[in-house]
Parts: structure tokens; sequence; C-alpha cells
């Protein structure tokens, strides 16, 4: 898996320029858009080097903005990369609709938006960085380039914004993606953004919502207590006991099931179904770990919690 703070569907995220009014979405896309070097349209982006003033996300602006190139390689891709995929797959097909518009909260390089663009009659993709909404812009909802550039998803719209402040969508949303966005170890954060969540459902609408596991991580604990013990110890901060467990060298906010359901409930939510999502081993493993002093790797795999909950009619 991964870490971080707010930032795009994978665990690991971060800001945008200052602004002195939330942005107006969707942001449409522009026709040169150029991934190969992180970029700053659409009014104010992540670029390297500049940290927000406003909102409670100033954390890991450099270090999102400079995922977009190695993106693939680094960030753990929750809708491909799961185990037991057809939790999100049923929650999806359930929820979708010909009617409905869906939003996705932290769409980061986009994995989840082909799934959702043939499931609903639009959607909104919506993250902090800048550099990663150019990034899906370029690889999921276009194809080619120059005068063979053609849109593939034409019912997906892109948009960049700080999720703990407000933002002005064009409408409410009938369903809701946010996959491990909650990550700043910071309750303020969280409450601030779910709030914007809620605030972008119509009543009655849901959410889908994935965060890391504090429970998973005590797990890989005791399989590598070696490697927890150095990964606590080499991070300011860290707490086992507040979910502040660190990601290759970034904390991150870790949540027991009963953490994130309490959450949900003070924001407005009501939580529907929470279960595991499962993800392989290897995750897990960095250089130099002894692999096979994990037993029962396939029975036991690591997981995020999967929620899904609606805001109340």
């Amino acid at each position: 898996a991964s870490a971080g703070v707010q930032g795009g569907g994978g665990k690991h995220r971060a800001g945008k320029r200052q602004r002195t009014e939330p942005p107006t979405l969707p942001l449409e896309p522009t026709d040169d858009v150029d991934t190969d070097e992180p970029s700053t349209a659409g009014g104010g982006g992540k670029g390297a080097g500049r940290v927000r003033k406003r909102g409670l996300q100033t954390q890991g602006v450099r270090y999102w903005d400079s995922m977009a190139k190695r993106y693939d390689r680094e960030i753990y891709d929750s809708f491909n990369e799961a185990l037991n995929k057809e939790a999100i797959i049923k929650i999806l097909n359930a929820a979708g609709g010909k009617d409905k518009d869906c939003i996705d909260f932290g769409c980061g390089v986009g994995k989840y938006l082909p799934a959702l663009s043939t499931r609903f009659k639009s959607v909104l993709g919506l993250d902090l960085s800048q550099p990663l909404v150019d990034m899906a812009m370029k690889t999921v909802v276009y194809s080619g380039s120059g005068r063979s550039r053609q849109r593939k998803l034409k019912n997906v719209t892109l948009g960049q914004a700080d999720l703990s402040e407000s933002v002005s969508l064009p409408n409410k949303a009938h369903f809701a993606c946010c996959q491990n966005v909650l990550l700043e170890a910071s309750n303020e954060a969280h409450e601030a953004i779910l709030r914007n969540v809620h605030a972008g459902l119509v009543p009655g609408g849901g959410l889908m919502l994935l965060v890391p596991s504090l429970e998973s991580a005590l797990h890989v604990g005791k399989a590598l207590p070696e490697k927890m013990q150095r990964a606590m110890e080499g991070c300011d901060g860290s707490d086992a006991s507040l979910g502040h467990v660190p990601r290759r060298g970034v904390l991150t906010q870790h949540f027991k099931k009963d953490h994130i359901d309490r959450l949900l409930r003070s924001a407005g939510f009501t939580p529907v179904s929470c279960q595991k999502l499962k993800y392989p081993w290897r995750h897990e493993f960095g250089k130099g770990d002894d692999e096979t002093s994990v037993k029962d790797k396939a029975k036991n795999p690591p997981w995020d919690w999967l929620i899904y909950c609606t805001r109340p009619l």
C-alpha cells in the first residue's frame, strides 16, 4: 500500500496555488495538456515548490505534484490491484444509473474514471494536485496526441480543488467516491473533507469511501515487527494509538472500524456497510524485508476499510 495526505485515489497525497476565492467547478480541460512536466494550468495547480496558505491541506504539496510521473510505480491502485475487487464493482453496480451524476473526490490519475463513466450519466473528477489531474486528462479521458487526440470518456469532466475548502459544484451528485483521501493525520481535515462531500450529495445519495485500516497496520506490524519498529521510530509524530502510522516515511492516518464509523456519523452520513478491501502483501515489503517471515500470506492479506454510506433523505 502507501501513504501521505489528501491527494488522488491511492495511498500517498497533496495542494494548489493560493487563491482568494474557492474555485468554481468543473474546470474544462484545455487542449494543451502535457504531463511530461507538471502543469499549473486551470488557475492554480500544486506546482512544485508552492505550498498552500489556505485550507487544511498544506503538507505534501511538492510530494504529490512530483508523483505524477511515477504514480503507477509507487502508488497502490486500489481499483485494479485489490484482491477482492468485486466488492467495489458490487457497490458501483448497485449505485449506478444513466440518470445519475457522480463525483470522484480525489480522483488522482483517474483509475476509477472508466468504471464510473460507464455507470453514471456524468462524472466530475476532482483532485488537489493539478499534475495528477493533467495526467488523468491525458491518459484516461483522452487518447492519442496532437490532431489525432480523441476524447474517450465524453461524460467525464475534471477539475482541481482543495477538498478541505468549500467548492462550488455545478450540481449535487447522486453518488460519490472518496478513495484513500483521508490520509493526513488531522481530524480537522477529515471532518472538513467529509462535510464537503456530504454537501455535494443529494439527500439519499451514496458515498463509497476507502481508508487505511489501523487493524491491518497492526496485523502487518505483528508479521513484520522489526519493519514496523523502524518505521515508527524514524518518523516524528508516529502514534499507533491515534492511528498515526508512517508509510514510506510519510505520517499517514489509519482508522479503526469504529473510528471511521463515528467520523461518518458526525459528518451526517448513515453507514450502511464496512468490509475489508484486501491487497497483496507485496505492497508491504521493502528492500531487505524477509517475505518468508509472514505465515499464511494468502489467507491473511492486509486490507483497507471499504465503506458504503448514505446522506439521509
